[in-house]
Parts: structure tokens; C-alpha cells; sequence
């Protein structure tokens, strides 16, 4: 019948949705985790004989960040199979969420990155999850193809919009410029990744790169469920 048409088209839909959604968190979390620990694994191992306590330290720290990120993935997989959506105990807030990311971000990949954020409590955890990944995108994409060694992320909202600004100290992208939301599209430009959580979220994203570093500013209307 075509009520039937109807449900077997739209449960296709969620299907393809889930699917790529799990790629992208397979992505932007524990596979971005693993390539930046082959770093910090490398790093330990030429300190292992010149200095065995510094080498001891990067390991632990280290092991606190994979730890946290299987803790996460282990919450993305509860969500998966029908549990609470992440983060929705509000056990952190935003501000905590986006700050512990960075630390593990800056562990991996050797960064120092300042957040500062200026949100309100009233947005909802699908929002915030997509909020979390796009600026963990945008940090591990400005150390590992940027080389930035400094990172600052500022999270605010302009009126209903929310308003996601990353710079950093590196040497820029492939292009130099300034870029717009459509340039980008209309050149194929910028992190594939990145742009598509944009577009998902129905924002844009704009890039100044420089040979002295980059700044990614990203805009996403409020939703319905992110208003008090």
C-alpha cells in the first residue's frame, strides 16, 4: 500500500542518515584519537632513553585521552541502540564539554587551545553534540594539516544564530584568501568533513587562510528545541 511505500522509503532515510552519521563520528572522533597517537607513540619513544620521566608523562597523558574518547564513543553507541541521547544527563555543561575536548585535542597533537564560550543553557543535545564535533573538526584539522602549535575557539551567539569562530598560528590552507560560504562551494574548497557538519546543521562556513595561520567562522540558526 502506499502507506507501506511510505514507511519502507522513510525508514530507508534513517538508515542512510545513521550510517553516515556513524562515519563521521568514527571519523572526527576515534580515528582523528588514533592517527594523533601515533604522533604522541613516536614522540614517547624517541624520549624513552633521553628522557624516560618526560616520555612517562606523555604516555599517561595519552592513555587519559584515548580513555576519554572510548568513554565517548561508548555514549554515542548507547544513543545508537536506543538509550538517552548523549549528553543529555546535562552531567557538564557545554562550556566543560568543549573544554575537555580541547584537552584531549591539545594532548594529541601537542596544541595549546583557549575556548571561550558565551551560550545559553537552553540548547538542545543534538545541537550541542554537533556543536562539539564541528570545533573538534575545525582544532584537529588547524594542527594536523595546518601545523598550528596555538589554537583559540570562541563559541557565542548573534542574535539566533550561534556563532562558532576557530584561529589559529599555522600556515594556512592549500588556497590564501578570503572565502565565503558560496566561494567555497562554487571552488570546492575547504575540509570536506567539516563543510558537510555545516551544511547538516543548515550553516555556513567561512575561511581567511594566510600563510600565518587560518580563522574558520561558522554561523547555525537556532533550531525550535534550542529556544527557552
Amino acid at each position: 500500500t502506499k502507506e507501506v511505500r511510505h514507511r519502507e522509503a522513510q525508514l530507508f532515510q534513517e538508515v542512510a542518515e545513521l550510517r553516515l552519521r556513524t562515519a563521521m563520528e568514527l571519523h572526527d572522533g576515534i580515528l582523528q584519537t588514533l592517527t594523533g597517537a601515533s604522533f604522541q607513540i613516536a614522540v614517547a619513544r624517541r624520549l624513552v632513553r633521553q628522557d624516560p620521566a618526560r616520555a612517562e608523562e606523555v604516555l599517561a597523558a595519552l592513555a587519559q585521552s584515548v580513555s576519554a574518547e572510548q568513554q565517548e564513543m561508548r555514549l554515542y553507541v548507547d544513543e545508537v541502540k536506543g538509550g538517552s541521547p548523549l549528553w543529555a544527563d546535562g552531567a557538564l555543561d557545554l562550556e566543560r564539554r568543549i573544554e575537555d575536548m580541547l584537552e584531549r585535542v591539545s594532548v594529541i597533537w601537542g596544541l595549546v587551545a583557549v575556548a571561550h564560550v558565551r551560550l545559553p543553557d537552553c540548547l538542545s543535545p543534538e545541537t550541542e553534540r554537533r556543536l562539539v564535533r564541528i570545533t573538534q573538526e575545525a582544532t584537529v584539522n588547524a594542527a594536523r594539516h595546518g601545523g598550528a602549535r596555538s589554537v583559540n575557539v570562541s563559541v557565542g551567539l548573534d542574535g539566533h544564530e550561534l556563532v562558532l569562530e576557530v584561529s589559529d598560528d599555522g600556515h594556512g590552507f592549500s588556497f590564501q584568501g578570503e572565502f565565503d560560504d558560496a566561494a567555497l562551494r562554487a571552488r570546492r574548497l575547504g575540509p570536506l568533513s567539516l563543510k558537510h557538519r555545516v551544511a547538516e546543521a543548515g550553516g555556513t562556513l567561512s575561511i581567511v587562510s594566510t600563510p600565518n595561520g587560518a580563522t574558520l567562522a561558522v554561523r547555525i540558526p537556532l533550531a525550535e528545541d534550542d529556544l527557552p
